[in-house]
């Protein structure tokens, strides 16, 4: 939902949070999804937590819907208010957002899969004013850089 506040409205069939969670937390918050109703693989998602991979997607078991959880284990969530559907909500930065986006992009194979997360970050550039000078810095200093570069080129 982030990407259509800052950028252009799209259909989606998921929703994105960022939780901050410690190690102890996990487990009881992994129960509470089961109870949703939400597909959760315990091994999977704590392999993929302890190889630095802090994104953890679930499906809804009685529909096609899916929830991306970006696990946060330290520092402070930046956040900024606005409203959804009529409803207080707060989202991410546009700059947090499109270096989510970025290290999305680098972890998604093959990279054809990666077309909507560029596109986003497309549509947030343009509607946004941001440092790009800042964004680059950040997105090198996260191993992304050649990814924006390269989304940059084709804007």
């Amino acid at each position: 939902m982030a990407a259509s506040y800052y950028g252009l409205p799209r259909t989606t069939l998921d929703v994105d949070f960022i939780v901050q969670l410690s190690n102890e937390q996990l487990d009881p918050f992994l129960d509470k999804l089961a109870g949703f109703g939400l597909e959760v693989d315990r091994t999977r998602i704590k392999r993929r937590l302890r190889a630095g991979y802090n994104i953890v997607t679930l499906r809804d078991k009685a529909s096609q819907n899916r929830v991306d959880f970006i696990i946060q284990t330290t520092g402070k969530i930046h956040r900024r208010p606005g409203r959804a559907l009529g409803l207080k909500s707060f989202y991410q930065s546009p700059e947090a957002l499109i270096l989510a986006k970025l290290r999305m992009i680098k972890a998604t194979h093959p990279p054809e899969r990666s077309f909507k997360d560029r596109d986003d970050i497309r549509q947030i550039l343009a509607n946004i004013k941001i440092s790009r000078r800042k964004l680059f810095r950040l997105a090198e200093e996260q191993h992304t850089g050649a990814f924006l570069k390269e989304i940059l080129e084709l804007s």
